[in-house]
């Protein structure tokens, strides 16, 4: 894709384009092997796992059955979750049936009957019983639900991902110029497929040798609300490699994703290329700790392959070595790469660098995450050309409207006469006076400066601030305890141990405060403290200051940049590099040595504590809504088994109130303290959790209010837990079926629920329920009418029908990579090193409105909600309050 700076621009930026695409007919036809779970089995491990006293009701655990089937042979197109289908197991030919039948034994031994070692379940379980039949199917096939949703058939989200991704592996894609050669992804039970380039990519890499990477598109099949066709999402990643030795992986328990690959197929025959995906986990062994293979693979994997399979440890451990050009025919296997997994720097240096600090021994992955959203379209074009011939067309591009109501921004108002402390906690050093500059300055704060009072300094302007200074010291050094490490799982509870006895030290240290305060502390960042072999105080920091009665933020040092000294000029100096010298040594904040990014850094610092202790802006209501008003948002937060539920609410007066299941109202600077003294929180294993978390969601609504008010609720975890209503399948447009009511149940009207405004928000995450979205547009040089195909990015509401819309942020200061890079490019390797930022949309369902309301209206003034904020300038992935219900959640630690 070119870019050509010197075009002028002749095309529409007002329209977005999904990396998505629809069937414009059912198909195509296939015909495949399928297997049932025989019944004389289920009927065996039931009894089994109900004699350990599990109660009637409850099911097998068939999840970690699917994760292990997942893995056996490439040849698997799909599994069910449900055992009793009798197309459990879908595959393009049979698979051994010994393999099966030692996986579900290994199974059943370590899920169904841990405890039992007198069972054998391979004696048990008769193998005869396992028998493969013909199958003959539509892979896109779908009705039409009573809400107007595409009732899509199981075997289609199953099956369709697989058969796209085959058709990528099959025909290859033209990219950058390149033919580019692609295998199958590993089988994921839940239905997604990928393609992924291979061999992998090498980025040059500047600490250590090639980074490892690969394109990825991952195809899944989703719906819409009301939309009577499903939609298949294509969405482009980065899928990394570990390319040094591992020497921590971030999580609890300790688990890593191995994928692994052999050019003359993995099994005992010729196949299509695939990865095939398996675990491995940390275990004690004889008194030590190594990575092993998750326990029930360890019995089968020696039944997928006449090959011999890669010992996890080595692979983390010497990782180049089973790298594809180093296995030959062999079997390759990748160690997938995540955040925060530290590799080990190829280097026995022990010296320090010219500061005398000591040099850090582990880096992360050199790769950048994410393309830019020229490859994004790029690839998608080229998806197109492949899937035409299979009925498969691209969605239609989306033109962005604007409300005549509500504006791209909201006016942020503030209450008047507003006092807040906050108290600096800081190292010797440059950072207080960033701070105390900050709070000054035009572009900053722009606070005035008061008389000094009883040690505190005194600043006004549309709100008063006091400050008390105060010294850090040790609390904010380093943690001595020992660091976690994959080879020694234990000395994470040393880490935990010494981090409570930091936390008590914090509490005894800090005098009591007589007043709700904010502190603001200054740390260093985590790759220091590891440097130093230290454990991070952040934590600690975070709960020894909250039980301190203070609401903590925390702030890495900023240093002073001295003027640069002015360099002679050389008689081939020219304009142009004098106009760049002149703009790197101008480059600081007015009047300042502070750079304007750590000087922005120092004015959001204070502003999130201000906002902690209650400081936002009051939503004003659409036009035409007069007297009370409240916008609430509903929260539910997933913390292992735990749910806890937070209601936040804001209205005309400017009061920011909050709820839990088990305390009555707070306001949200009280909210962080309830949650970490074990608030709000439900157990799902209780009788009345269901009951209360269904009753708790419904007071949120206050169906019995005839006020105006507007409640914003994420669909996530509540749609599966307490409202099944909010599904797809069940959501109809003003129709509202109450939480804790079956989703067939009639639905409450308008004129039931009088005032009320309910919005369902899902936004784009690692599902991908929501597409991404992309500007293209077409440019002409003035000097060739030759098009030229650009990317740009865009902001606003984008209707996808009468009552669902995309709502777009605007770039954030963080998406500073230029539209010009591509990792598509062979020639331009290095520009993998880069992160790609793209337009990630907030879908917004305008579920139930009053008579006379405009649904683009309400879509506007949500999504105007992600950037009414007075803490920050930067749109939120949700509107407030929910923003604040979801910064909250962060002290459940």
């Amino acid at each position: 894709m070119s870019t050509d700076k010197k075009a002028t621009p002749t095309g529409d930026k007002s329209t977005i384009i999904l990396p998505v695409f629809e069937f414009d007919r059912p198909g195509p036809e296939m015909h495949l092997r399928s297997l049932a779970f025989p019944p004389r089995w289920i009927t065996l491990l039931k009894k089994a796992w109900h004699q350990r006293g599990k109660p009637s009701g409850w099911n097998l655990p068939t999840t970690s059955l699917i994760e292990l089937m997942s893995s056996l042979d490439v040849h698997i197109l799909g599994i069910s979750r449900n055992i009793h289908d009798e197309h459990w197991i879908r595959a393009y030919r049979d698979v051994d049936p010994t393999v099966i039948h030692i996986a579900v034994a290994t199974w059943a031994a370590t899920a169904v009957t841990p405890d039992d070692a007198s069972l054998d379940w391979e004696e048990l379980l008769d193998p005869g019983l396992l028998r493969w039949q013909d199958e003959h199917l539509v892979l896109a096939e779908w009705g039409t639900r009573a809400n107007g949703t595409a009732d899509v058939s199981p075997h289609t989200y199953q099956l369709l991902p697989a058969y796209l991704a085959s058709t990528v592996v099959d025909q290859g894609l033209l990219l950058g110029g390149v033919e580019r050669k692609f295998v199958l992804g590993p089988l994921d039970p839940g239905g997604p497929r990928s393609a992924v380039s291979w061999p992998p990519e090498k980025l040059p890499g500047k600490k250590a040798g090639d980074a490892w990477w690969s394109i990825e598109i991952v195809f899944r099949v989703r719906t819409v609300p009301g939309h009577p066709v499903p939609r298949v999402h294509a969405t482009l990643g980065v899928v990394r490699y570990s390319y040094e030795p591992v020497v921590y992986v971030p999580g609890k328990p300790k688990g890593v994703t191995l994928w692994m690959f052999a050019t003359q197929g993995a099994l005992r025959s010729k196949e299509r290329p695939t990865l095939l995906a398996a675990t491995a986990g940390c275990y004690k062994v004889a008194g030590e700790w190594a990575w092993r293979w998750n326990s029930r693979l360890a019995r089968t994997l020696g039944n997928l392959t006449t090959r011999a399979m890669p010992d996890p440890a080595a692979v983390l451990h010497s990782p180049r070595d089973h790298h594809p050009d180093a296995v030959g025919d062999g079997l390759a296997a990748m160690a997938i790469y995540r955040n925060g997994t530290k590799l080990a720097l190829p280097t026995t240096e022990e010296a320090g660098d010219d500061a005398g600090k000591p040099k850090a021994k582990h880096f992360l992955h050199e790769a950048g995450t994410g393309f830019q959203p020229g490859d994004h379209i790029e690839v998608h074009e080229e998806l197109g050309r492949i899937f035409k011939s299979a009925g498969l067309i691209a969605a239609g591009s989306i033109e962005r409207r604007k409300s005549t109501a509500v504006g791209d921004r909201l006016p942020r108002q503030q209450l008047p006469d507003q006092h807040y402390h906050l108290e600096l906690w800081t190292q010797p050093g440059d950072t207080l006076d960033a701070l105390l500059t900050v709070i000054t300055h035009e572009k900053g704060l722009g606070l005035e400066p008061g008389p000094t009072q009883e040690g505190r300094l005194s600043f006004t302007g549309d709100y008063g601030l006091s400050v008390s200074l105060h010294s850090i010291g040790r609390l904010a050094d380093g943690i001595s305890a020992r660091l976690e490490s994959d080879d020694d799982p234990a000395a994470s509870r040393d880490a935990e141990h010494a981090t409570a006895e930091r936390i008590g030290d914090i509490i005894e240290t800090l005098p009591p405060v007589a007043e709700r305060t904010a502190a603001l502390v200054e740390i260093d960042k985590p790759l220091t403290y590891l440097a130093q072999g230290r454990v991070d105080p952040y934590k600690a920091i975070k709960l020894g200051f909250l039980r301190s009665g203070r609401l903590p933020q925390c702030l890495h040092p900023i240093r002073k940049q001295p003027d640069p000294a002015p360099k002679a000029t050389q008689p081939d100096d020219g304009e142009a590099k004098a106009s760049k010298r002149k703009e790197k040594a101008d480059r600081r904040l007015d009047g300042t040595q502070y750079r304007p990014g750590d000087a922005k850094r120092a004015v959001l610092a204070i502003s999130d504590s201000l906002r902690q202790l209650g400081r936002s802006a009051v939503p004003p209501p659409l036009p035409g809504i007069d007297g009370h008003f409240e916008v609430t948002g509903i929260w539910l937060e997933q913390r292992g088994k735990q749910r806890v539920p937070i209601i936040v609410t804001a209205d005309r007066t400017g009061a920011v109130r909050a709820r839990l299941v088990d305390i009555g109202e707070l306001t949200v600077a009280e909210l962080p303290a309830a949650l970490d003294a074990g608030h709000g929180r439900l157990d799902p294993e209780v009788e009345t959790a269901d009951r209360q978390l269904a009753g708790f969601i419904t007071s949120g609504l206050d169906p019995d209010a005839t006020h105006d008010r507007l409640v914003l609720l994420r669909a996530a975890n509540i749609r599966n837990r307490g409202w099944r209503w909010l599904q797809d399948q069940h959501i109809t447009r003003d129709s509202l079926v109450l939480p804790g009511h079956k989703p067939d149940t009639r639905g409450l009207s308008p004129a039931d629920l009088p005032g009320l405004r309910f919005v369902r928000l899902r936004e784009h995450d690692n599902d991908d329920e929501v597409p991404r979205a992309f500007v293209s547009y077409w440019d002409t040089k003035d000097d060739d009418p030759e098009p030229i195909r650009r990317a740009a990015r865009t902001r606003g509401v984008f209707p996808f029908s009468d009552w669902v819309f995309y709502g777009i942020a605007p770039r954030s200061d963080q998406a500073q990579t230029p539209l010009s890079v591509s990792k598509l490019d062979p020639l331009r390797a290095v520009d993998a090193r880069k992160p790609g930022y793209n337009s990630n949309p907030l879908e917004i369902v305008t579920a139930f409105l009053q008579p006379g309301d405009a649904p683009l209206d309400w879509a506007a003034y949500t999504q105007s909600l992600r950037r009414a904020h007075l803490h920050t300038d930067i749109a939120t992935v949700f509107p407030v309050p929910l923003h604040h219900a979801r910064l909250a959640a962060d002290y459940l630690m």
